[in-house]
């Protein structure tokens, strides 16, 4: 695997200018006081006595409450309240990205949500962008019993290790999404991909056409692309 550079997914802080309106920013104190700050977007017409789907969206660049902004407008928060998604995404604590060790607070995270609503079958979808793609394959094969999909936009797993343990998430779905100029994420994504087929996982890899780091195909109304194969 290619070394990853954390520079590397920087370029989406320049690129991503949609926000989100209706998502809510909460705090929540961890276990070793830390505070965790995240978003959280209900979906239409929401019923507390339901079980709805949660997707934890990881957000990218330096992961914070911008980036989480940034990352709910363009991809996940439209669509997922259409599709009766709960969204849930967190700012990267005291800027320690969600790959280099703020990803241990997020199982205390999930309890959370899980005590104050009702998460359908039991098991979160999560989805990352850049920065938050990485950080998602990391939290996925440390914690493969609390996920059923796995979606990045782009992100391939961040590192060696956690490479030669991609047979621990061979039964969540894989969803992978990259611009074809995305110079340097294509070809570890592709291999990222053949690992996991080798695994024996359902992964779906899409090279789009015409679009670089950011995406832009898939963000606003083109999300609905994504939650169609998260979906399928």
């Amino acid at each position: 695997m290619p070394r990853t550079t954390v520079a590397a997914a920087f370029i989406v802080s320049a690129v991503l200018a949609s926000s989100a309106d209706a998502a809510q920013f909460e705090t929540l104190t961890l276990s070793d006081a830390t505070e965790l700050t995240y978003a959280i977007a209900l979906p239409e017409g929401y019923d507390p006595s339901k079980a709805y789907p949660v997707l934890l969206a990881l957000p990218p660049g330096p992961q914070t409450k911008a980036m989480v902004d940034a990352g709910l407008g363009s991809y996940w928060e439209a669509e997922g309240s259409i599709r009766g998604y709960i969204v849930v995404s967190p700012a990267a604590p005291n800027g320690e990205l969600f790959f280099q060790g703020s990803e241990k607070y997020l199982p205390e995270l999930m309890a959370s949500i899980a005590q104050t609503y009702r998460v359908d079958g039991d098991r979160f979808d999560l989805a990352g962008v850049s920065n938050g793609g990485l950080s998602a394959f990391k939290v996925a094969v440390a914690h493969p019993e609390k996920f059923r999909s796995l979606t990045v936009v782009p992100g391939f797993p961040p590192s060696r290790e956690v490479f030669a343990q991609l047979a621990r998430i061979a039964d969540i779905k894989v969803n992978m999404f990259v611009g074809e100029q995305d110079n340097g994420w294509v070809e570890p994504m592709n291999l990222t991909a053949e690992e996991l087929r080798r695994a024996g996982n359902e992964v779906y890899l899409e090279i789009i056409p015409n679009n670089g780091h950011f995406v832009t195909s898939l963000s606003g109304s083109g999300a609905a692309r994504i939650f169609d194969q998260i979906e399928r």
